[in-house]
């Protein structure tokens, strides 16, 4: 479980501004991922269905610890979630009006959004939601191995090698 100071925020990976010839994609029909990370620590990036405290909230559950310190912005959902999970111990940040005021900030959450957004848009392009789940665990290992870089290969490597191979029918099988 993260403790310490988590920071929590959710993001949409689908485009929010219509293509050439398509449709503006409704807000509820996007798939949300939602990060937590623990200062200096672990992330974690979770996709989910929506962005509804019914969600959200088993999630923060699971995976922050009930004594660590909560740090989101204003959002209706973390407010309350802050009040009933981590009383006195949820702190807000007012993206309106700054990004930051001292270590109140969401800075390293927002960071490990930007590494997901930029190598699925950047390099893979398109993800279905069958398989945000998997891109999704990809870039937390990334990320929580950062300082490791050297390894990260060595350990990759013998993934490939000792791993059990998907199937193509597995990969393209529906839902």
């Amino acid at each position: 479980m993260l403790s310490g100071i988590v920071e929590a925020d959710e993001t949409y990976m689908t485009p929010r501004k219509p293509r050439k010839g398509k449709p503006y994609v409704k807000k509820e029909n996007r798939d949300v991922v939602l990060g937590m990370v623990e200062r200096g620590g672990k992330l974690r990036l979770i996709p989910m269905k929506d962005a509804k405290m019914e969600t959200i909230e088993p999630i923060i559950r699971e995976h922050i610890h009930p004594d660590a310190s909560l740090q989101t912005d204003e959002s209706v959902v973390y407010s309350l979630i802050g009040k009933r999970r981590f009383p006195g111990r949820h702190r807000t940040i007012n993206h309106s009006q700054s990004y930051g005021i001292g270590d109140l900030h969401t800075n390293t959450i927002e960071n490990a959004f930007s590494l997901l957004k930029r190598g699925v848009y950047g390099t893979f392009h398109q993800v279905s939601l069958k398989h945000l789940g998997r891109y999704c665990e990809e870039f937390s290992y990334r990320f929580n191995r950062r300082e490791e870089q050297s390894r990260l290969f060595d350990n990759t490597l013998k993934g490939l090698v000792n791993g059990k191979a998907l199937r193509f029918k597995a990969l393209t099988a529906g839902e």
